[in-house]
């Protein structure tokens, strides 16, 4: 994923009050056709709520080119790396339920990670990638199609390699953090991962169409995925890729409006207590270029409160997203696309909706 800086970008553009709300939705909408018609992605939805109210949602595009049906803002899709927040989330349940310490090693609850290099591992590491358990080995790990019927058996693809770096010494972004983390879930609630996601983020976010995407399964009102080829066209996936060896991490399925729902379940305290969510926005000062990254957050806002604006970014087969949350707005703003290769844009969608609708 290529890197880009919010700090600028969500710091201008206009301003518009309450009273200009149409100017503000002609505005949003121009600002999401752009990813189809000037960044030929194929299909994209955004949406703005503040505080309890929607402020705007819209779709453009086409959620399956060939067949000509068009997107709509209730259409699934992938959301790639926005999983890691949700995870992020659920570990630090069982640090406030006192299950868990953030600083315990990762072995004290996952016996396999017991080799000499995986032993200084903790759970805050893990959250914030500073664990040095590397990215994906290849392209074809990347676009892997092997099923993997449990979360521990996708650990063993990666858990007796040599680590990027000495844990806790650099950021190293690497999906398989959230992977181990997955597992901690498991083994420490006594409970499927999906399931104990579905208990306590997504109904208690009232999120009622995600899920784990699972390989093979057709879905209702769910997108086709599509990528960019070499001219800069986007193309319909031949054969979509198995999100199993990535399943905390980037292999849920969602649609707008439960996004929208997750971020506010975040700003109303709904699944964590304001001091838990405070301290997963410390920034811990190792990630030295971008944004800096708390534990499952980026966060976006300018020095010397980072975390005025946070949220996550997404970009996989088929799939390119982007949340932002601003508490001192109580505003979530959400940008979901099934084109790869168009994350850059979506963010600068994302960014401009935020000024579009900033309250004076």
């Amino acid at each position: 994923m290529k890197k880009l800086s919010l700090l600028c970008i969500l710091t201008t553009g206009l301003l518009l009050g309450q009273g200009n709300k149409n100017t503000a939705t002609a505005l949003a909408e121009k600002a999401l056709e752009k990813l189809i018609v000037e960044h030929k992605a194929v299909g994209a939805v955004g949406g703005v709520t503040q505080g309890n109210d929607m402020e705007w949602t819209a779709s453009h595009g086409y959620m399956d080119f060939k067949n000509s049906k068009k997107a709509n803002t209730t259409m699934l899709t992938r959301i790639a790396s926005i999983a890691k927040p949700m995870t992020a989330i659920a570990v630090m349940q069982l640090y406030e339920k006192k299950l868990i310490q953030l600083d315990d090693p990762i072995q004290m609850y996952i016996n396999e990670l017991s080799n000499l290099e995986t032993q200084g591992i903790t759970i805050r590491q893990l959250l914030n990638h500073s664990s040095g358990i590397k990215a994906y080995a290849s392209k074809k790990e990347f676009k892997d199609s092997k099923n993997y019927n449990s979360l521990t058996e996708a650990m063993h693809v990666f858990i007796d390699r040599s680590l990027h770096n000495t844990p806790g010494k650099s950021y190293h972004y690497s999906t398989y953090n959230y992977v181990v983390l997955g597992v901690l879930i498991e083994r420490v609630s006594g409970e499927r991962f999906e399931d104990y996601m579905k208990k306590y983020i997504w109904n208690k976010a009232d999120m009622k169409h995600t899920g784990i995407e699972k390989y093979g399964k057709n879905y209702t009102n769910k997108t086709k995925l599509y990528l960019k080829n070499k001219n800069g066209n986007a193309k319909q996936v031949k054969k979509e890729n198995n999100l199993s060896n990535r399943t905390p991490g980037g292999g849920f399925y969602s649609s707008l409006e439960d996004v929208l729902k997750f971020g506010q379940a975040v700003l109303n305290n709904t699944l964590i207590k304001p001091e838990t969510l405070a301290l997963m926005l410390q920034n811990n000062g190792l990630k030295k270029d971008g944004n800096p990254y708390g534990m499952g957050w980026f966060m976006y806002g300018s020095k010397p409160n980072p975390e005025e604006v946070f949220g996550h970014s997404g970009g996989q087969t088929g799939a390119s997203s982007q949340l932002l949350i601003i508490p001192s707005q109580q505003k979530v703003i959400v940008v979901l696309c099934n084109t790869s290769d168009v994350w850059e844009h979506v963010i600068g969608t994302a960014a401009e909706l935020n000024s579009i609708f900033k309250k004076e």
